[in-house]
């Protein structure tokens, strides 16, 4: 676990922190038809936008815990902005969802842009390869700043937030920029920003 630079954090919660920034409103993200979409950045390539800034650093605090992260050619990553309650399923990163055999990342950083509201990360030893069940889980509590990285083989999710942990307004948002590094990857040109 790190802390993550503060003025990359700032720049975050500019993009992510309100639901009236651009980035929310023109992904249509909470709507039935929003699907799950993500980015690719090439990490051999000249940082030409503020992400390729973010995502070299948070290579950086990654890197601290799986060095291989930093030789790692691809970065990936999606954002969500959840309220208190939401939780997210248990699921393995993968590329592609898993279309034409599993692979998955070096590692997985999740970034807590806004963590003053929302449940724990919840982190297990359980890889898709293992027929037994986890054996060791660990707790992320939100925390704005606070970046966990874990093994990207890992089964991991988001614990709902308690009630009694329910911020007073009911507006406030657990948000969170996840991040994953790749040795190698396939990637489609749909999108340029």
């Amino acid at each position: 676990m790190g802390r993550f630079l503060s003025p990359h954090l700032a720049r975050l919660a500019r993009a992510f922190a309100s639901e009236t920034t651009s980035f929310w409103r023109e992904h249509e993200y909470g709507s039935k038809t929003c699907g799950f979409f993500s980015y690719v950045h090439d990490l051999t390539l000249e940082p030409v936008n503020a992400m390729d800034i973010v995502a070299a650093d948070v290579r950086a605090v990654a890197a601290r815990a799986f060095p291989e992260a930093a030789t790692a050619r691809w970065c990936e990553w999606w954002a969500h902005r959840r309220p208190h309650e939401s939780g997210h399923q248990m699921h393995f990163d993968s590329h592609d969802e898993g279309l034409n055999g599993i692979k998955h990342p070096i590692c997985s950083p999740v970034v807590f842009v806004d963590g003053s509201c929302g449940g724990p990360t919840l982190v297990t030893n359980q890889t898709d390869s293992r027929a037994a069940l986890a054996t060791r889980g660990w707790l992320v509590y939100p925390k704005s700043g606070r970046v966990a990285t874990f093994d990207g083989n890992y089964l991991h999710g988001v614990i709902p937030g308690r009630d009694e942990d329910a911020p007073e307004d009911p507006e406030t948002r657990r948000v969170t920029v996840m991040f994953s590094f790749w040795r190698d990857m396939e990637t489609h040109e749909t999108w340029q920003p």
